[in-house]
């Protein structure tokens, strides 16, 4: 997921199951954590009902990047994430080192193809 095409920049590209377009956003390197949710506070705002006020925080700590769900200011999201095919559920703890090329994304569980 993180560019490191650039020593300097890393980015992070996202798209939720309900809207197929996909967002590229830029990390802060100079922040050890990024947060992603729906809530203005939030580094990384996405206004789509799937995604938690607070859903994810992508931590980086000097040499990677780490996938934080769900935000460690909530026990749990209201419709998980979708990481690499796997589906994790909302109140699943999840930390996973990120590299480039990872796909996720806050969504809800399909069921049959259905949402």
């Amino acid at each position: 997921m993180p560019n490191t095409q650039h020593a300097s920049i890393a980015s992070v590209e996202i798209s939720t199951n309900t809207n197929s377009a996909r967002v590229t956003y830029n990390l802060d390197l100079s922040k050890p954590i990024t947060s992603i949710g729906r809530h203005p506070s939030n580094d990384i705002v996405i206004q789509e009902l799937v995604v938690s006020a607070f859903h994810l925080q992508i931590v980086y700590d000097g040499d990677q990047f780490v996938l934080v769900h769900p935000h460690p200011s909530r026990q749990a999201t209201a419709n998980g994430l979708l990481y690499e095919g796997r589906y994790i559920q909302g109140n699943e703890v999840f930390r996973k080192s990120l590299v480039y090329g990872d796909v996720l994304m806050p969504s809800r569980m399909l069921c049959n193809g259905v949402q």
